[in-house]
């Protein structure tokens, strides 16, 4: 398997879904990228994504300020774990939010399509399935 990006392959959204029902391709979307489609009201399919995504990036922030509050009025070491756990939220709400815009592309073949536009979609294909794709 071998992933292609937008520019590479030319897939429409009824081809992905039926490759992805025979296990021949998967749907992969950049991390960073799927936080700033969340900050595009013009690309972004709702308002839950975001919302759930701030409040979770609220409260690793708060873990962590609460982390170096108790470092400074009880034991030093609190902030090791605060700064642990913050990043094991930070890291899982960032992946998080790949894994919802690509279950949202694969219902929603206008959103599918938007992204597309901006070459936003990586193909993770076997390159003999990908020939008759290649642009």
């Amino acid at each position: 398997m071998k992933i292609y990006n937008c520019n590479e392959v030319n897939i429409s959204h009824k081809q992905l879904l039926k490759l992805r029902d025979n296990n021949q391709a998967r749907l992969i979307i950049d991390n960073i990228l799927a936080i700033d489609i969340l900050t595009k009201n013009h690309l972004r399919p709702g308002n839950t994504y975001l919302y759930t995504f701030l409040i979770l990036s609220i409260f690793a922030i708060g873990v962590l300020g609460f982390s170096i509050y108790l470092s400074f009025s009880n034991s030093w070491w609190w902030f090791i774990p605060g700064i642990l756990i913050s990043f094991i939220i930070w890291n899982a709400n960032r992946k998080s939010v790949s894994d919802n815009l690509v279950d949202e592309a694969l219902r929603d073949e206008s959103f599918y399509d938007k992204i597309k536009n901006i070459k936003g979609w990586m193909y993770q294909i076997d390159p003999n399935d990908a020939k008759k794709f290649t642009i």
